[in-house]
């Protein structure tokens, strides 16, 4: 096993495994819950439970993750996948779900952690790299306004990765004043217009 994690209400237990197969097992008991495994092409590193929905992350050595619904009605249980994997292109050690659940973090071997929508499945922002080497680990606190990452080489790092309402607004409160021309050309990619922001 490479992985496990309980479910929100603790009566399941998943498993990730080397032979690219997730379980889930009822607690307590002995036996998978589900006769239908949820399955990758490559080893598993990586399982996380939604915190409000019945899904299933599970991350694989092929840089992907996949997420699952599953259903426990009746002796076996069925499962589905939804959607097309998230794609990372590294392999993939750790994910965990925002506490809404509407994040996926991912964190990989090319020293990048990512964040993810997970219901359009699109990356959020750009990838928060931490290198040289690896990203082994990673947690959201516990309003999901801040990530937590693990590496061998950089040690644990924390992020914030509030994502207000209103992302202009946000930036010009903080802000108190417009920004100037000589500014949008020092922080904006040259091949955005200037637009005058935060202007009151």
């Amino acid at each position: 096993m490479r992985s496990v994690a309980f479910s929100p209400d603790g009566r399941l237990l998943a498993t990730a495994s080397a032979d690219g197969t997730a379980r889930l097992w009822k607690v307590p008991g002995t036996k998978p819950h589900t006769t239908s495994p949820f399955r990758s092409y490559l080893p598993l590193e990586s399982v996380a439970f939604a915190p409000h929905r019945k899904v299933l992350a599970t991350a694989s050595d092929d840089g992907s993750v996949r997420l699952w619904t599953y259903s426990l009605q009746g002796r076996t249980g069925t499962n589905r996948s939804i959607g097309t994997p998230l794609s990372v292109g590294s392999k993939i050690y750790s994910v965990a779900f925002s506490p809404d659940g509407g994040m996926l973090a991912t964190v990989s071997a090319d020293g990048q952690a990512r964040l993810w929508d997970v219901v359009t499945h699109q990356q959020i922002g750009a990838a928060l790299a931490a290198g040289p080497g690896p990203m082994t680990g990673v947690a959201f606190n516990f309003d999901g306004t801040i990530l937590a990452t693990a590496s061998p080489n950089s040690g644990t790092r924390l992020w914030n990765v509030f994502l207000p309402d209103h992302p202009v607004a946000h930036v010009c409160a903080i802000a108190h004043s417009a920004m100037t021309l000589q500014e949008w050309r020092h922080y904006v990619p040259p091949s955005e217009p200037f637009r005058p922001v935060c202007v009151r």
